[in-house]
């Protein structure tokens, strides 16, 4: 069966997701004490560093899939960035699939998506033609 209206497929996805973590993110930018205080808890070193990366992850990746500006390479920082997050609560927290981490699967999930899939038709990344968005 052929997909309804490819060049919109990535749309509803991209939005979403970016929406998710730029709402995510902004919180942690705001008060980035905190971000730090949990990478120091977790043994992430040093601490201001990988803060940084989360945040910029979730505030930059969040706006670039909401444009649709390099689309994928947002999407493939985002599934790092939560496979990462997937293992500490598995590993550290040791969260169970339900109550804990099964978000992150989904958010992993929906990342690859983009990451196949690219941004589509209406997007910065296909105004400037670019093959990686």
């Amino acid at each position: 069966m052929p997909t309804l209206f490819p060049e919109l497929v990535a749309i509803p996805l991209r939005l979403a997701l970016g929406a998710y973590f730029l709402s995510s993110g902004i919180p942690k930018w705001m008060m980035f004490k905190m971000p730090v205080k949990m990478m120091k808890k977790l043994h992430f070193h040093p601490a201001k560093f990988w803060a940084f990366i989360l945040v910029a992850t979730e505030v930059l990746g969040g706006l670039a899939l909401i444009l649709g500006f390099a689309t994928r390479i947002a999407a493939a920082l985002i599934a790092i960035a939560m496979t990462v997050a997937m293992l500490v609560e598995v590993i550290a927290w040791k969260s169970k699939f339900a109550k804990g981490w099964s978000l992150n699967v989904v958010l992993i999930a929906a990342a690859i998506t983009l990451v196949l899939l690219g941004a589509g038709a209406y997007s910065v990344d296909s105004v400037i033609g670019w093959a990686l968005g």
